[in-house]
Order: C-alpha cells, then sequence, then structure tokens
C-alpha cells in the first residue's frame, strides 16, 4: 500500500514550532523562578533583616542614652559650640590667661651683671619660683642676691607703696655674707653654681598688669651694678 504524505513541509514547519515553544516555555520558567528567588530575598532583607537592624540600633540608643542619663555628672560636660557660644566661656578664659613669658621680663630687670639663670620654675597658681644658674664670682652672687631681696615694684595705675617684688628669698649655694675682695679676683676661674627659691605675686602674671620695678642701687660693696638681658626674644 502506498501513501502519500501531501503535507511534508508543513508538518515540518510544525514540528519546529513545537520544539521552539518548549524552548521558550521553558527559559520563561527559569527566568520566572530566578525573578522569585530575588524577590524573595530582597524581601527577607528589607522586610526582616533590615527591620532587625533598625530595631537593635534604636535598642542601643535607648541603652546609651539612658547611660548617660545615669551620669550625675553630666551637666558638667560642655560641648565646644556651648563653650563658644558661652560668654563665661573660652573668651573669659582668654581674657583672664596667664602672662607666662613676663617672668623673663621680670628677671631681666633685678640681674645682677656676671649672673646667668639656667632654668626657671613657676608655679603660676602659687607664686612659688625657683630658678639657677651660676656666678662668676662670689661677689656677683652676694650683689645678685642682694638685688632679688631689695627689688620692689609698683603698678602704673596704683599710687600706693612700694611692695616686695619676691617674697621669702633663699639662695644657697652661694654665702651671702661672706667678705670679698672688692676688685673682683676669684681664686678660681670656675663659676659658682646657685639656686633660688621665692614667692612672687600670681597677680604680676594677670593680663594688661604692667608692674614698674624698682631694684635700688644699694649693694654690699661699692662695685656698680649691670642689668644685662640674659633672656632674648
Amino acid at each position: 500500500m502506498i501513501q502519500l504524505n501531501l503535507l511534508p513541509d508543513v508538518k515540518i514547519e510544525f514540528i519546529k514550532a513545537k520544539r521552539l515553544q518548549r524552548i521558550v516555555l521553558f527559559i520563561t520558567i527559569i527566568t520566572s523562578a530566578a525573578a522569585i528567588t530575588v524577590f524573595i530575598i530582597l524581601y527577607i532583607l528589607v522586610d526582616v533583616t533590615q527591620k532587625n537592624h533598625l530595631a537593635s540600633i534604636s535598642q542601643k540608643i535607648v541603652t546609651e542614652s539612658n547611660q548617660i542619663s545615669s551620669n550625675s555628672d553630666v551637666n558638667k560636660i560642655i560641648s565646644i559650640q556651648e563653650r563658644l557660644l558661652n560668654t563665661d566661656g573660652l573668651p573669659s578664659l582668654y581674657s583672664n590667661r596667664i602672662n607666662a613669658p613676663v617672668i623673663f621680663d621680670y628677671l631681666n630687670q633685678v640681674i645682677a651683671k656676671g649672673i646667668t639663670i639656667d632654668n626657671v620654675t613657676i608655679n603660676y597658681q602659687t607664686g612659688a619660683l625657683s630658678f639657677g644658674g651660676k656666678a662668676d664670682t662670689l661677689l656677683d652672687g652676694n650683689i645678685f642676691n642682694q638685688q632679688l631681696q631689695r627689688a620692689t615694684y609698683h603698678l602704673k595705675s596704683s599710687t600706693g607703696s612700694e611692695i616686695n617684688l619676691l617674697q621669702g628669698v633663699i639662695m644657697t649655694g652661694l654665702t651671702s655674707n661672706v667678705s670679698v675682695d672688692t676688685t673682683k679676683n676669684s681664686t678660681s676661674s670656675n663659676k659658682i653654681a646657685y639656686s633660688v627659691t621665692a614667692i612672687i605675686s600670681p597677680s604680676l602674671f594677670k593680663k594688661d598688669v604692667n608692674p614698674v620695678i624698682n631694684v635700688p642701687n644699694q649693694n654690699v660693696t661699692p662695685s656698680t651694678i649691670d642689668q644685662p638681658k640674659i633672656f632674648t626674644q
């Protein structure tokens, strides 16, 4: 029996179309599955993980706030902004600042010839002053000791009596009442170390304080006293 296929081309095209349909359907299913998977992941991240993260941060903020509030000294903590805006803050501190370098000006005015100062220590709150250095001779040391004890000052705006610049002057390393040769011939070429402790008024280190220092030209010897500038600016 002979069978004739009257539609061979149409059948072939139909088979190809069915195969293409299955391929497209497969790709569509895979793509949809991937899209659904991505959607589920994003939903978990946004709706679950992010909510838990925000809740954790909120709880941490509450815990830290309670910890700060429980600090009894929290009101003593001042921010930089408050210090800048507070009239009793930085402007007040600046206007009441200590004029520390002025100590060198004071010492320059009472220093004697032949004296060098190697170190200076001062407490600006109490006025405790100590310094040390070297003297060329015993005579120079004695003259310096006398000048420290006799130096006085008065404020330009004051008409009161003279006030001792230094209180309780104690010099060690030199003997202030030894007999010395007025020719200043030392038996040794080595310089003599000394140290001084005294009290100076803390008010002399305030801003715009301009004391007039007076060093009487009266010494234990007839030697002339010079006042060299040992500090340079």
